[in-house]
């Protein structure tokens, strides 16, 4: 009996840390830190992004920033980041289909820092 809790117990534990699911075609990215700008991939062109999730260790406002395929900025959308964590950003509700790189620009006074993210494929 005692051995069936701990298992239950380990179990429960690994369930709410392992974070969001994903895909095993989704682009996963590691931590980063930035005063200006990041771009996910160092401006990689993804095909028919869905979306992107990141989480910040740091609190403070920043810009999605999202390039078509030639480099050109077809949206950029404020994100407040009141209290760092995760965010998320949807393609299709912003009316994007295409292929797109993406990038963060801190609108900020301090660096912001990523802890990781995903960028979700269709």
């Amino acid at each position: 009996m005692y051995h069936s809790k701990i298992l239950i117990a380990s179990l429960i534990s690994l369930f709410f840390v392992s974070g969001p699911v994903s895909s095993a075609d989704d682009y996963q990215f590691g931590s980063a830190t930035f005063k200006t700008e990041l771009w996910i991939n160092n401006k990689t062109v993804f095909t028919k992004p869905s979306g992107v999730d990141v989480e910040f260790v740091t609190a403070g406002p920043f810009d999605w920033v999202i390039a078509d395929a030639q480099g050109t900025e077809v949206k950029t959308a404020r994100c407040t980041n009141a209290h760092g964590g995760w965010t998320s950003i949807d393609f299709a509700s912003l009316g994007l289909s295409g292929d797109y790189s993406i990038g963060f620009r801190n609108a900020s006074s301090q660096e912001q820092e990523i802890k990781q993210g995903e960028v979700r494929l269709k």
